[in-house]
Formats: structure tokens, C-alpha cells, sequence
């Protein structure tokens, strides 16, 4: 019986903490759902690259992309930074989206 390996949600995987987390998962055998602002900078890109890696490009205030953000999912990486305007209401919003997928 063939299992499909694990997927992971990583938020705001260009950052220095996430994308670690991407890498390591990605070495792990894990499919990784690498949330990014921009898939064009070079961060994005550096990250689409390893194996088992998928980026999804959108903004986390934007209801509807966080609501299929974490679809699928059996892991999730969550780390909201200070820049982000309201950061508790993000991270609630999150995890909240995550819970429901």
C-alpha cells in the first residue's frame, strides 16, 4: 500500500525560521506548501527548487486564499512576524484555517 508522504503548510517561508523549516522538511521526505508573498524573489525561488516543494503565492489577509492555504494538510508552520499589521488577529485567523481544512 502506497502512502503519500506528509504534507506541511510553511507561512511566510521565505523568513529566516521557515525556510529553514522548508528545508529540513523537504530533506525529510515531506511535501511542503511554502506560503510566499512574491514567487519571483529570489528567496521563493532558491526554496521552489528542493524537492517536494510547492509554493503558494498570496497574501495572508486575503480571506479566501488562507481558507484553501491549508487544505490537504497533516502539518502546519505558522510564524507571523511584527511587520504584519495585527499580528494576534493573523495568527488566530491562521490557526483557525488550519483547524477547520
Amino acid at each position: 500500500m502506497n502512502r503519500r508522504s506528509p504534507l506541511i503548510v510553511v507561512v511566510n517561508a521565505t523568513g529566516a525560521q521557515s525556510s529553514s523549516v522548508v528545508r529540513a522538511a523537504s530533506a525529510a521526505g515531506f511535501n511542503v506548501r511554502a506560503q510566499v508573498r512574491s514567487e519571483s524573489k529570489p528567496e521563493a525561488q532558491i526554496l521552489a527548487a528542493l524537492p517536494n516543494v510547492t509554493l503558494a503565492e498570496g497574501s495572508l489577509e486575503d480571506d479566501s486564499f488562507v481558507s484553501t492555504l491549508f487544505k490537504y494538510a497533516d502539518y502546519a508552520w505558522v510564524n507571523t512576524t511584527y511587520l504584519q499589521q495585527n499580528e494576534t488577529a493573523l495568527g488566530k485567523s491562521l490557526a483557525l484555517a488550519a483547524k477547520e481544512a
